[in-house]
């Protein structure tokens, strides 16, 4: 399997994987989700390198 391959097949699990998460909330809270963003954080050290990074996740939800 091609390196492209690999990055759609893990791209679909993730996909699945968020779809899934948002439809065990909908079940649990009765609240649908209207809107979901995605911001890559990355964390620097001293010297202003990428030592690492975060994704901080926002759901909308309409009361």
């Amino acid at each position: 399997m091609g390196e492209i391959e690999k990055a759609k097949a893990l791209k679909a699990e993730i996909e699945k994987d968020i779809s899934g998460m948002m439809t065990t909330y909908e079940r649990n809270t009765g609240l649908i989700v209207d809107e979901i963003g995605f911001i890559r954080q990355p964390v620097y050290d001293n010297m202003g390198k990428e030592t690492d990074f975060r994704y901080v996740v926002e759901l909308r939800v309409k009361l």
